[in-house]
């Protein structure tokens, strides 16, 4: 059977959506031994993006990005598109540590999107990243839905730095949602340890499993609280790196 550009071209979309980015990548490569495809070359970026590629999602959008501007010169295309782009390589030189780069790019985007909710989140990391600290926790506050996980997640952050730890764990824990902080979703993919059996503070058991998360700072900063459930069971196993043993 022979397939259609179109047919080749709906297939990997539908490998990336279904979070196949390492087989959309290889095909998206063959198809552009053949065919010069902006539409397809933007596909390869979301694969090198999904893949955490961020070089090779930049070099994509790169070679996308004149001839997105000289459509939006002629009235060709929507400069929507063009802000999008600019976003999306924004994001790739974040990544690649060169926030000062990403900040440049969100500053040079048309006004009406200045207030867009993924740009301000963004602009919030990237001013975070060169050490601009309060401007980044204003950006944050300016957000017009507090309660989001994302903007409480990073809001939390800025409330440590001024001590106020209280409102920083409260704040902190919205990133179990986006799968950020904790690790619950590993242990139920790996383990089948599901909500339903999370210990519920002040109930005595027989054994009580402590699994930390995170760099091995975090589990150092974690396993501190140990000392305070050796009461409430009889044996309280541990879970950590290796190399904390």
């Amino acid at each position: 059977m022979t397939l259609t550009n179109e047919s080749f071209k709906e297939m990997i979309s539908e490998l990336l959506d279904r979070e196949y980015p390492e087989a959309a990548k290889a095909l998206a490569k063959v198809y552009l031994t053949h065919e010069n495809d902006n539409s397809m070359i933007g596909q390869l970026a979301r694969a090198y993006y999904d893949l955490n590629e961020y070089q090779g999602c930049l070099f994509c959008l790169d070679k996308i990005l004149p001839s997105l501007e000289e459509q939006v010169k002629r009235g060709t295309n929507d400069v929507v598109h063009l802000d999008s782009l600019q976003i999306n390589r924004a994001k790739c030189f974040y990544y690649l540590r060169k926030a000062d780069k990403a900040l440049e790019l969100l500053d040079s985007i048309s006004k009406k999107r200045s207030t867009n909710i993924e740009m301000m989140m963004d602009r919030s990391l990237y001013l975070n990243a060169v050490g601009r600290f309060q401007e980044a926790r204003q950006v944050l506050e300016m957000l017009p839905d507090q309660t989001n996980p994302a903007v409480c997640f990073n809001r939390a952050w800025y409330l440590f730095r001024a001590g106020e730890f209280k409102k920083g764990y409260a704040n902190i824990v919205k990133g179990s949602e986006l799968k950020v902080w904790g690790n619950e979703w590993e242990m139920e993919d790996k383990w089948q340890i599901g909500p339903d059996r999370r210990w519920v503070y002040g109930e005595h058991v027989d054994i009580l499993a402590f699994t930390t998360e995170g760099g091995i700072g975090d589990e150092l900063t974690f396993i501190r609280f140990t000392q305070h459930l050796h009461k409430y069971c009889r044996k309280l196993k541990i879970f950590c790196h290796k190399v904390l043993l």
